[in-house]
């Protein structure tokens, strides 16, 4: 039986701009990855070390198209939106928060 979530409006607006605003600050501490923020786009890499998953992982997510990215047409280099790579990571943040609140309820009643 699968559990259906509901996420609040506020919850994701707030996780959204969160993730924005990690995209930015990285981007501020590397000049390769500001120069592809400043293009609208960050490469897989980038955003596996920004959501501390392995690489393969959200590689594999833009081939299954779980994440939307597109491949530059010359040299078949896979590019991910800021906007789509924000909310991947808003998506990981508030599942983060979930297993969060789910571990303090189950700790609660032990």
């Amino acid at each position: 039986m699968s559990k259906q979530t509901v996420y609040d409006e506020a919850e994701v607006i707030s996780c959204l701009e969160i993730a924005l605003s990690v995209i930015n600050e990285a981007a501020a501490k590397n000049a390769k990855m500001q120069a592809h923020v400043n293009a609208g786009v960050v490469t897989p890499i980038m955003l596996a070390k920004l959501a501390e998953v392995p690489g393969p992982m959200i590689y594999t997510y833009c081939n299954k198209g779980f994440i939307v990215a597109k491949k530059d047409g010359m040299t078949q280099r896979v590019l991910i939106d800021v906007n789509e790579a924000a909310k991947f990571l808003a998506k990981r943040y508030i599942k983060a928060g979930q297993k969060n609140d789910e571990v303090r309820v189950e700790l609660a009643n032990a």
